[in-house]
């Protein structure tokens, strides 16, 4: 799997979970481990 297939299929998921996020609002070079809330993700 490739690191774009990878992120599609991470961010086809957050969307089945959670589907008020806003996937153009993640970034891409913060880990979502170092994360704890969807707000931080986006700020």
């Amino acid at each position: 799997m490739t690191a774009g297939e990878l992120r599609a299929t991470v961010l086809r998921v957050l969307g089945e979970i959670a589907p008020e996020a806003d996937p153009a609002e993640i970034k891409p070079d913060v880990s979502f481990r170092s994360r704890s809330t969807w707000t931080r993700w986006t700020s």
